[in-house]
């Protein structure tokens, strides 16, 4: 079977948000608690790829490390965090091989009740005075927006 640009693409993404709701569902195990949406943030920038994810439980917005128990290891965010970078390098892998513009940042939002994916991405590159997009604070800034957007206090 011949692989396309758009299959490799959406594998990826589908992967990264897969990959942030395990994390949740392995690390919720409170059964009255619930996580509405899945945020997943990604840069690609100067060669380095990187990923992040959050969430909104129970209307606050929280971490993925913010999601583990006391007693828990932030090994098991370290190994998401990994995960998501190997399928942002994945994407970008796919946007040169099928010569597309990579994105430099991916807005991943997946809303768990309606199983809806709303994705943003931003082609804008840094310019090299800039620092890297997490160090700007993108995702910060992303958290905060979706607070505000939701209403939530953010743990």
């Amino acid at each position: 079977m011949v692989t396309v640009f758009e299959d490799e693409f959406s594998s990826a993404q589908t992967e990264m948000i897969s990959l942030a709701f395990s994390f949740a569902n392995d690390h919720v195990s409170d059964t009255s608690v619930h996580v509405s949406d899945v945020f997943v943030w990604f840069y690609i920038w100067e060669g380095s790829c990187s990923g992040n994810a959050f969430y909104t439980v129970d209307g606050s917005v929280r971490s993925s490390d913010e999601l583990l128990a006391g007693g828990e290891s932030g090994d098991q965010v370290f190994a998401l965090l990994h995960s998501l970078a190997r399928e942002a390098r994945r994407i970008e892998l796919a946007c040169k091989e099928f010569s597309r513009p990579v994105p430099v940042e991916g807005y991943l939002r997946h809303r768990v009740n309606s199983r809806s994916l709303d994705a943003q991405y931003s082609y804008e590159e840094v310019r090299d005075d800039e620092e890297d997009p997490l160090r700007r604070g993108k995702l910060a800034d992303w958290k905060r927006a979706i607070q505000d957007e939701l209403g939530a206090e953010i743990n």
